[in-house]
């Protein structure tokens, strides 16, 4: 639940216990903002009361001790009049503020009257649940959805408890599937499929793919009987594949020790090839690192 800081009563929201409360700009962040300007402003003018000075109305200083606010304008130097002065505290001014700036309304566009489903959700930005709305992310959504029909039918879901992000578009056929954009689960590595007579080097050679498609291929193989002046040294499955070929560099390493280039070649196929090996029916070890698109 929310709480209060212990010098200048600052809200604070609990992102976990407090994550499906409306966002209100008023309360979470402007009144807070005042509360520190507030104090850094009688801090600052909060100085000893000074009899050749002039203040104005709202001045502060401070006087035996105390903390003063200037209720009449002094206009030219004058010893210390308490007529012209009331005395406060930093508290009670911060409960002038925020009686002067309660009522403000929130950022939230309310959905509107009839309004049952995501896809039917005009401008704005939006607090809603499943059980409010149907087409939402996902069954157990709860939190803020940004719609944007302007220039393009596009919306934002963002479900803070979960720290989980969406979004969709509309090309004119309708509302597209929701896409996920932001996890906090890393890409899960699988070990890569070689083919005959080739070795996974130390069981390093695997494959992953993010979130957003793009596939990490690691390769450490060796080959015992290199005859294959092109050799197909693993196949990616359906799914990390590239739509076309994809080049890269790697390494040839012989049996003495001596490393020379040899080039990668991924197909759309999913074969992994590589390319300059020795003919002599010698023991090689390759090695290279390549990232791609998934196409296929």
């Amino acid at each position: 639940m929310a709480s209060y800081t212990t010098n200048l009563n600052l809200l604070k929201k609990d992102p976990v216990a407090d994550a499906s409360d409306t966002f209100n700009i008023t309360t979470m962040l402007n009144e807070n903002w005042d509360k520190i300007d507030a104090a850094m402003g009688a801090a600052r003018a909060a100085e000893p009361y000074s009899a050749a000075k002039t203040y104005a109305v709202g001045d502060y200083c401070t006087h035996d001790g105390k903390l003063y606010r200037c209720t009449t304008a002094i206009t030219a130097a004058e010893a210390w009049n308490a007529a012209h002065w009331a005395e406060t505290t930093v508290a009670e001014e911060f409960a002038v503020l925020y009686t002067a700036l309660a009522g403000k309304a929130d950022i939230l566009t309310p959905i509107p009257s009839g309004v049952t489903s995501c896809n039917n959700l005009p401008d704005g930005l939006y607090f809603c649940s499943s059980d409010m709305l149907t087409d939402c992310p996902i069954s157990t959504f709860n939190g803020k959805i940004f719609v944007s029909l302007q220039s393009r039918y596009f919306q934002w879901a963002i479900d803070v408890g979960l720290r989980q992000v969406w979004y969709r578009t509309d090309g004119g056929g309708g509302w597209g599937d929701w896409t996920p954009i932001a996890t906090a689960t890393p890409p899960t590595p699988h070990d890569l499929l070689v083919s005959s007579g080739v070795t996974n080097y130390g069981g390093l050679s695997d494959y992953s793919k993010d979130q957003f498609g793009k596939v990490l291929v690691n390769i450490a193989v060796s080959v015992a009987n290199s005859t294959d002046a092109q050799k197909v040294v693993a196949t990616l499955p359906v799914g990390f594949r590239p739509i076309s070929t994809v080049l890269a560099a790697g390494c040839l390493q012989k049996v003495d020790g001596s490393q020379v280039y040899a080039r990668v070649a991924i197909f759309a196929s999913g074969d992994i090839r590589f390319e300059g090996c020795p003919t002599d029916g010698s023991t090689i070890y390759l090695f290279g690192n390549v990232s791609l698109n998934a196409g296929n």
